[in-house]
C-alpha cells in the first residue's frame, strides 16, 4: 500500500518536521492496522471523519518515522505519556529520540529531534473567533499591544503566529495549559520570517529554547520549538 509523501522541513541537522495531508480510503485503512488498541479506541471516539483521518494519519506516520529511526517495526512500538499528556517512547525503546505531533485543518505534523525536547503545533486560521478576548488571557503585555494595534487579516495572522509558537513551546516543555502563558513573550518569534530561528527564554526555568515558524499555506500557521543545546548558538538564523 503506497504511503503519502510528506513535505519535510529541516530547521537544523538532527531536527525534521514532516507535514502530511490526512489520509483517506485504502491508505487510511492500511495505516489503521499499525495502531494499538488504545489508539484505535481514541480514533473511534471521534465523530467527524476528518478528525478520525487526522488522528490515524498522525499516529501511523509517527510510528513509521520512529520505527524507521530505531530499526523497529512500527506496530511494535509502545508509548508512554507524561503528566500533561505528552507522548514519549516507552523506556524499553529509549534511544535519545524526541518527537511530537500536531494536527489541524488539512495538515498533520510530526517533529523528530535527536538534539533535545521538541514541540510542534499547527492551527487552521479561523477569523470568526474572538481573538482579542483569548489573547487577553494568554498573551504577554507586549504581544497584546502589538495585536491591538492591528486589524483585519493582520490581527488574525499575528494571533495565530503567536499562538502556534506558544503551543509548540508548551509541548516541547511538556507543560499543560495551566502554565502562565502571559509571562512568555514570543512577539519576536511570531514576527520572524518562516524558517528563521528565534531564541526564547523560559520565564520560570531560565532555559533557552529555539523557535521556527513553518510555512504551509495561507490557511494555516505552524511552528516548531526545540530545547537549546551546546550545538545551537545565536539568536537568529535561517533553516527549514
Amino acid at each position: 500500500m503506497s504511503e503519502i509523501t510528506p513535505r519535510v522541513f529541516r530547521p537544523l541537522p538532527g531536527v525534521t518536521v514532516h507535514a502530511f495531508a490526512p489520509e483517506w480510503g485504502a491508505v487510511l485503512e492500511h495505516s489503521r492496522t499499525l495502531l494499538d488498541a488504545s489508539e484505535l479506541a481514541r480514533a473511534a471516539a471521534y465523530h467527524q471523519p476528518l478528525d478520525v483521518a487526522r488522528f490515524i494519519t498522525g499516529r501511523a506516520a509517527l510510528r513509521r518515522l520512529v520505527g524507521h529511526a530505531l530499526g523497529m517495526p512500527p506496530e511494535m512500538l509502545q508509548w508512554d505519556q507524561g503528566a500533561h499528556g505528552k507522548l514519549g517512547l516507552h523506556a524499553q525503546h529509549a534511544a535519545g529520540l524526541e518527537f511530537n505531533l500536531s494536527h489541524s485543518g488539512n495538515w498533520v505534523l510530526v517533529a523528530l529531534s535527536s538534539l533535545g525536547a521538541v514541540g510542534v503545533d499547527v492551527e487552521r486560521i479561523e477569523d470568526h473567533r474572538d481573538l482579542s478576548a483569548l489573547a487577553a488571557r494568554v498573551f504577554s503585555p507586549r504581544e497584546r499591544e502589538i495585536l491591538n494595534a492591528r486589524s483585519g487579516r493582520q490581527l488574525v495572522e499575528f494571533f495565530y503566529r503567536t499562538w502556534t509558537c506558544k503551543e509548540a513551546w508548551i509541548k516541547a516543555l511538556g507543560a499543560g495549559l495551566s502554565y502562565p502563558l502571559e509571562q512568555l513573550d514570543l512577539h519576536e518569534a511570531a514576527q520572524a520570517s518562516p524558517g528563521t530561528r528565534t531564541s526564547v527564554m523560559d520565564p520560570e526555568g531560565g532555559r533557552s529554547w529555539q523557535c521556527w515558524r513553518l510555512s504551509l499555506d495561507s490557511e494555516h500557521e505552524a511552528a516548531v520549538v526545540l530545547a537549546s543545546s551546546s550545538g545551537i548558538a545565536g539568536s537568529s538564523s535561517r533553516g527549514c
